[in-house]
């Protein structure tokens, strides 16, 4: 086998994985092949997934590194956490976890406090939890039309404005 050829690299399985428990490797204690995130073209074709900002974008990705496919509802993420791993100011992440509540890709399943020192949890709503379908919240998000800056002044506008009442 020529360790060059790519193709014959990746066909390899990794020969230890055997020896490991089937729980172990169910938990995630054991990487047995490598993990993504899969985002659907639907789900970022959508209106909710455009107007999501940079800084939401990144934290839902990383909210996502934290989910093994078994914790949905219990991904701890505190804003300090959040804060230290992004790079990113609490407020920016505050803010980010905001918007993604907002538009439907989470939700929060525990509210955290610090007098405890307990992280909130959240629930990905694109995944089942507890054998429940997942809930899809974001196909629900209407965005907000932006009102034109140069209104027209007159009658006209009176009467654009009573018929869309």
């Amino acid at each position: 086998m020529d360790p060059n050829n790519y193709d014959q690299v990746a066909m390899m399985t990794n020969p230890m994985r055997e020896k490991f428990s089937r729980k172990a490797r169910k938990q995630g204690r054991v990487e047995g092949v490598e993990q993504f995130i899969k985002l659907k073209y639907f789900v970022l074709k959508h209106p909710a997934w455009l107007t999501l900002r940079p800084a939401a974008v990144k934290v839902y990705l990383d909210l996502h590194a934290l989910f093994n496919g078994y914790n949905n509802g219990k991904i701890h993420y505190s804003l300090n956490y959040g804060a230290k791993r992004l790079g990113m100011s609490k407020h920016t992440v505050q803010a980010a976890l905001q918007q993604l509540i907002d538009h439907g890709f989470i939700a929060c399943t525990k509210r955290g406090y610090f007098t405890g020192r307990q992280a909130s949890t959240w629930r990905l709503t694109t995944y089942q939890m507890d054998g429940h379908p997942p809930s899809n919240e974001w196909k629900n998000f209407q965005p907000i039309k932006k009102r034109s800056r140069n209104p027209i002044i007159g009658v006209e506008s009176i009467l654009q404005e009573l018929k869309n009442d």
